[in-house]
């Protein structure tokens, strides 16, 4: 599993969780509970009834956008990956998690492509850049609250 590599814009952020990986994974995946840890994201609900799997959709505005999301694919307490296509930007983003002494290394990818993305490469690259840090810095505090 990989973003668009191609894509003019590609962000990672990474952080070290002092948590069990279950942990992360439940707060990751839980999107109907996203609002309380990341209120900026939401409203998130999952369309798709049951665990997160392959074709699972779910709705969320990041940034004030309202994103479909399809679910390409979930290797349980270890990575999901869905595309998020949105106003002609397509999206597309992968979560990584591995077990480590003492914690979870939880990362982040995300490219964006598209007509929207090319008029201001170096200003989404940045939008990108910070979202992604947030996310994974809110992630990482509330699996260590």
């Amino acid at each position: 599993m990989t973003v668009d590599v191609g894509a003019p814009v590609i962000a990672r952020a990474s952080a070290f969780v002092e948590a069990p990986v279950w942990r992360a994974w439940q707060l990751h995946t839980g999107i109907d509970e996203w609002d309380t840890w990341i209120p900026e994201i939401t409203p998130a609900r999952k369309r798709t009834p049951g665990p997160l799997r392959p074709g699972s959709v779910f709705d969320w505005s990041p940034q004030g956008m309202k994103v479909t999301s399809t679910v390409t694919a979930v290797e349980s307490l270890r990575c999901t990956a869905w595309a998020a296509p949105v106003g002609g930007i397509d999206g597309v983003h992968l979560w990584t998690f591995k077990k480590v002494r003492g914690g979870t290394i939880v990362t982040t990818e995300e490219s964006w492509s598209g007509p929207p993305v090319e008029v201001d490469v170096p200003g989404n690259q940045a939008s990108l850049d910070a979202g992604l840090r947030d996310w994974v810095q809110r992630l990482e505090e509330t699996a260590e609250a």
